[in-house]
């Protein structure tokens, strides 16, 4: 697996886990939410730079 593609699947999983622990009101929560917003931000950035630069076939 890619691991770009990782990142875009580990993401949304610890802002699942980080909104949980928001819930619960710990104090490290919000730590784990930033965490898994920059996974997933880092993991777009390969993606929509594929998208941008791939060339059109026609």
């Amino acid at each position: 697996m890619k691991p770009s593609v990782m990142l875009l699947v580990l993401g949304p999983i610890i802002i699942f886990i980080g909104a949980l622990l928001k819930i619960q009101k710990l104090n490290y929560s919000s730590g784990v939410l930033t965490m898994g917003l920059v996974m997933e931000t880092v993991g777009l950035v390969p993606v929509f730079y594929k998208l941008i630069t791939q060339k059109k076939s026609s």
